[in-house]
């Protein structure tokens, strides 16, 4: 009987929109993807639209989990053997993300103080360019993720800024890994700030983005839904858009966890 009920309810809404048994949009649904853009517009700005900026639906590509899409960035914006810069102390997976197909050599920046705090300053990320350069290792990606894990803290907007900078000058790609973005629960520290804003504040990329900044989102933290591994990736890149709709084929998302996201969003 509950089976027969959800088949009718298939049938109002359309069988080949809800369960198609056929291939789709390697990068997701549109439908699904313009839901996560609007999405995006409230959890990483507020809907406040700086600078008259939205997010488009079509640089959104839906993976499965965020791990599956830091291996595919990994594998595609750099070479095995280059360089990934990562402040830590850092969430220890990335050593399996970055490292294990796409062979990257994690270079670490150091964030602790002499008082013990921990802060991401320019000399750190300056400390760990030099590190990588005499090691005849070749940096190509910084990697900032904002809330932080592990130290359970947000990054202030001028820290944020000094990565974003930092990155640009040395013609980085900037990974901002913002799975946390919605999971602020102290009313005092630094508030939750998206790296997408300060992109858009700087005013670098002709009122977008850019090329080279690349923003993750995932349903495992905010939403505790972990075992849907559905991960977003944001980018601006055509190139690694094209590179990532084809290697979807591989690790896409199915059609009912993708329904279950536009239910959920």
């Amino acid at each position: 009987q509950g089976l027969a009920k959800r088949a009718e309810q298939i049938s109002e809404r359309g069988f080949a929109d809800q369960l198609s048994p056929f291939y789709g949009d390697m990068k997701g649904a549109p439908r699904v993807r313009e839901k996560v853009a609007d999405f995006f517009d409230w959890a990483l700005l507020n809907d406040e639209a700086p600078h008259g900026y939205s997010f488009n639906p079509d640089n959104v590509i839906i993976g499965p989990g965020c791990t599956s899409l830091l291996d595919t960035l990994a594998w595609n914006l750099a070479d095995a053997g280059e360089g990934i810069i990562v402040p830590a102390p850092y969430y220890p997976a990335f050593d399996n993300d970055f490292c294990v197909r796409a062979e990257l050599k994690i270079i670490p920046a150091e964030q602790e103080q002499a008082d013990g705090s921990f802060a991401l300053t320019e000399a750190a990320l300056e400390a760990a360019a030099e590190s990588a350069k005499a090691q005849g290792i070749t940096a190509r990606i910084l990697v900032v993720t904002n809330p932080n894990n592990p130290l359970a803290t947000n990054y202030s907007h001028a820290e944020l800024l000094t990565a974003y900078r930092f990155a640009t000058k040395h013609g980085l790609h900037l990974i901002s890994d913002e799975i946390y973005a919605r999971s602020v629960h102290a009313e005092s520290g630094e508030p939750f700030v998206s790296m997408a804003q300060i992109a858009l504040e700087e005013g670098l990329q002709d009122g977008g983005l850019g090329p080279r900044l690349h923003l993750l989102y995932g349903l495992s933290k905010d939403f505790t839904c972990s075992g849907f591994r559905v991960g977003v990736l944001y980018s601006e890149n055509a190139e690694l858009q094209a590179a990532c709709a084809n290697l979807q084929a591989l690790a896409g998302v199915g059609t009912p966890t993708q329904n279950a996201i536009e239910d959920l969003l």
